[in-house]
């Protein structure tokens, strides 16, 4: 049985809202990790913060940060110590957790070496993690979504409420065969 659980999808389909809502459902687990939320200003999308389950929050990617051009993905600067400043201790929790979160695995959070590190890590780790990652892309996120040792769910408008409910349950019927 696989212990990294991945969800993918088109961008804005609700991975990030499916997370939240999967760990809502797995009362009395201890969890570690970080969920992506979008920063609006004026109505518009104007970049990205890290939020941890400890209720930490950074913007790592906005359009107000001037970043070199490798630091730059569309029209977002992405400041890579501000996601390490919060991601990583979230993801190097001693004891681990019953259950790591990474919301998501893709080109911005990719471009902090730390965070692309720990991301395989802890997938080639046997403990478990549910992680969001891209739809699409080319290296480590292709391997990623490739992985034998995962299961992977693609997201979608009309599964999205469904998958909630099979994600919460093959979960928790993995970790019970871990005991």
């Amino acid at each position: 049985m696989p212990n990294n659980f991945l969800i993918t999808g088109h961008p804005r389909v609700g991975k990030t809202t499916l997370i939240q809502s999967v760990v809502g459902r797995l009362e009395g687990l201890k969890i570690s990790g970080f969920f992506t939320e979008e920063i609006v200003r004026r109505g518009k999308r104007a970049g990205f913060a890290v939020v941890t389950f400890e209720g930490a929050r950074k913007a790592f990617a906005h359009k107000d940060i001037a970043a070199e051009p490798r630091l730059r993905v569309g029209s977002y600067g992405i400041d890579p110590r501000a996601l390490d400043s919060l991601a990583m201790p979230s993801l190097s929790a001693d004891p681990p957790p019953d259950l790591f979160v990474i919301d998501e695995i893709a080109k911005m959070e990719l471009l902090s070496p730390s965070f692309r590190n720990r991301v395989e890590e802890l997938l080639d780790c046997d403990h478990p993690v549910l992680a969001s990652v891209a739809l699409r892309g080319t290296g480590l996120i292709r391997r990623v979504r490739e992985r034998r040792d995962a299961r992977l769910f693609r997201v979608t408008p009309k599964n999205r409420e469904a998958l909630r409910g099979q994600i919460v349950r093959e979960l928790l019927a993995m970790m019970s065969r871990r005991k």
